[in-house]
């Protein structure tokens, strides 16, 4: 297997490593409710109306970074299976490993 294929499914594995962990079920907890914090419309400042909008925008793109950071995490880990269990399918791995 070259370097940089073997870095990628590295570094997968370090990251499925980490999102199997206890530390990140509690970190993962915290996020979520983090998340929903974000988009609960009750804590919005309403003093200032004129912002309502602006509030709202800043959310949600909160959100939605934090949402894709997630799901990076989780598809670096399930792109590396679908990769590994392709190659392992195909016996490519055979190939990769001899440096063939």
């Amino acid at each position: 297997m070259d370097p940089e294929t073997r870095k990628v499914f590295t570094d997968a594995d370090h990251v499925k490593s980490m999102l199997e962990s206890d530390g990140w079920k509690i970190a993962k907890e915290r996020f979520d409710a983090l998340i929903l914090d974000l988009q609960n419309i009750h804590n919005l400042d309403m003093e200032k109306p004129d912002t309502l909008g602006i509030q709202l925008a800043s959310r949600r793109m909160a959100v939605e970074t934090m949402m894709a950071w997630l799901k990076g995490l989780y598809g670096t880990v399930e792109q590396a299976n679908t990769a590994r269990d392709s190659l392992t399918d195909k016996g490519v791995d055979t190939f990769i490993s001899r440096g063939i």
